[in-house]
């Protein structure tokens, strides 16, 4: 393997590596928002969805949208009867 083949791919785990970091930061954030809503905490609450920029409905949107995502490729699969890319 060449060195320049090594480093793409050295580069390639550092991004990876961030990625799933600020992935695992988000969800921190995302449980610690739920336990303020669900305890009451409102204060706190507004004031760390503010300051992270995150708000629980963003998640939960994006969420359902994958979900949404992934149910309609597992159909693709069982069924050849939809308008997804590869059956069009």
């Amino acid at each position: 393997m060449s060195t320049a083949t090594a480093l793409k791919f050295q580069n390639d785990a550092k991004q990876l590596a961030a990625k799933q970091l600020q992935e695992r930061k988000k969800g921190l954030l995302v449980l610690i928002l739920r336990h303020l809503a669900d305890f009451g905490y409102r204060e706190a609450y507004k004031r760390l969805e503010t300051e992270a920029g995150l708000s629980l409905d963003q998640v939960i949107h994006a969420n359902l949208s994958q979900l949404l995502i992934i149910q309609a490729s597992s159909r693709c699969a069982a069924s050849h009867d939809c308008l997804c890319q590869e059956c069009a």
